[in-house]
């Protein structure tokens, strides 16, 4: 292989490595914006509020 070609193959790699590592941090960008959503909607404040209506009660 001559030496464009390596530089070729060289530059195809580097640019799946850096698509493949953006891609990476889309999906936990969106995992993490998913279980904050799914927290919020899951009544983490019912939980509260389950807690505060326990100790009314004693």
């Amino acid at each position: 292989m001559n030496e464009e070609g390596i530089l070729l193959l060289s530059t195809v790699m580097e640019m799946l490595f850096v698509f493949s590592i953006l891609l990476a941090l889309i999906v936990l960008w969106i995992n993490a914006r998913a279980k904050r959503t799914s927290k919020l909607k899951d009544g983490s404040g019912s939980r509260l509020s389950g807690l505060t209506d326990d100790r009314r009660r004693e």
